[in-house]
This record gives C-alpha cells, structure tokens and sequence, in this order.
C-alpha cells in the first residue's frame, strides 16, 4: 500500500490588530473565521484589521491593503485620499508656524473673518470685545463635555444672551444639564466669538470663531441637539420638571 502523502497547511495571513498574522492552519492562506471579512472602506477582501487607537479602543474594522482609518477623524478611507489629508496637514501645520512671525492676518475665505484668535489679534479688533458667553451641557460625573450643538454638525451653541439660552434649552431633550459659561473676544454685528482657551500661540490658534446666537436671529428655523456620546446616566427628568430646571438656571445666572 502507497504511503498517502498530506498536502502541507499554510497559516492564515490575516493581520489581526495588535497581535500580527492570525496564524491558524489553513489549505490556502485564509481561515474559516478570516477568509469571508469584507473591507469596511471600499468592499474588497479585507486582509487585516483596523490598527487605529483614536479613542479608548483598538478600531478593529476589518480593511483590504488599500484602505486605512480616517486621519485625524473616524471612518475609514484609501491609503491614497489620506496621503492627501495628511499633505494638506503638513501645509496647514507649515503654514501656521509661517504666519507666527507674519504680520498679514490668515483670513477664513468662507466666513470672511480671520481664521483663529491669534489671527484675530494681529489686527484692529473694531467691535469685537472681550465678553462672558454661556453655553449649556448634559450634567454628569465623569470626563468630557456634551454639550448642546447645532443638528448635523459638532459646533457648540453659544450666546451672551441667557433669554436666547433659556429658549435653545426648552426645544432639547428632557436632560439633567446645566449653564457653563467661558470668555471670548465677541462681535454682535457679526455674529461670531473667539473663545479665550489660554495666553500661548497653540491656544490662540486652537481658537477657531463660534457662530453667536443673537437676538438677530430667528431659532425657530434652527434645530437643536445634544452632542452624541454620553450613555444614558440614570433617569432623565421629565418635561415639567425639566422647565422648572432651566428656570431655576436661568434666574440664578442671571444673579
């Protein structure tokens, strides 16, 4: 009787995050786990897992040897597009420190204001002033700010008005939450805040202008909504009790 001869197993290439190639037996290359994962990014084979420890995690997505993590952000993209983010990056980065020593303001083209408060501050200041601005964020005992932001976008809710504020707060959610406040350099006529973040060039450039709720403004066009984030900390009050809150709030920052 012939000596059968077995074929030889290939370990699974399949680069686990963090740990390396997954290793196990396999007749071609791929296990049973690991031989059906699709690209989140782009639908491809997938050959690995996301690496990515933005947050408190690894990613873990499984990606095809063209797609990576989003830089600077969540998702997921081609190698090829965040070459071109971090490019722009560098210019960005390249382009701040340049304009340290510059005297002309970097203007934002779209807001046609200057781009940050060091910026800002280069120049005449005209009616810009430096004044309190309130916002409002979920109350809880761990690390972060939720606050309440304007629906579809991350940007803040902030006003000098604590009438407008009381106004935001009524079309939110029914959450326990509170009235926090900060100072920046304001302009009512254009509607937008820098807020103060420190005295060094990094905070005057991470000083980015916050569009200002003013009584010029009709918010009943507008949509508002708490930042996304927080697990649900206990029972939320309910809707009467949540008026007889922002009242209480309001009268007391009002003091």
């Amino acid at each position: 009787m012939a000596t059968l001869k077995m074929s030889e197993s290939i370990p699974c290439k399949f680069e686990i995050a963090w740990v390396g190639e997954c290793n196990q037996p396999t007749d071609n290359g791929w296990c049973s786990k690991h031989e059906n994962k699709i690209c989140i990014s782009c639908g491809k084979k997938a050959v690995g897992e996301c690496d990515n420890t933005g947050g408190s995690f690894v990613c873990g997505a499984p990606l095809c040897k063209d797609c990576c993590h989003t830089p600077y952000g969540d998702g997921h993209i081609t190698k090829e597009v965040a070459e071109v983010i971090y490019k722009n990056r560098k210019k960005e980065e390249e382009e701040k420190i340049a304009s340290r020593a510059n005297p002309a303001q970097r203007m934002n083209k779209e807001l046609g204001i200057p781009l940050n408060l060091l910026e800002l501050l280069k120049g005449d200041l005209l009616d810009f002033e430096i004044k309190k601005y309130y916002y409002l964020e979920l109350e809880h005992e761990l690390m972060g700010c939720f606050p309440a932001i304007f629906s579809g976008t991350d940007e803040i809710v902030i006003t000098t008005d604590l009438e407008i504020l009381s106004d935001v707060w009524k079309t939110l959610p029914p959450k326990r939450s509170k009235i926090s406040f900060n100072y920046g350099y304001v302009s009512k006529s254009k509607n937008f805040a820098y807020p103060i973040l420190g005295e060094s060039e990094y905070d005057r450039e991470t000083s980015n202008p916050f569009r200002l709720l003013t009584s010029q403004v009709d918010i009943s066009t507008m949509s508002f909504c708490w930042a996304f984030g927080l697990l649900n900390l206990g029972s939320d009050p309910n809707k009467e009790s949540f008026l007889n809150m922002i009242d209480i709030a309001i009268k007391k920052a009002i003091q």
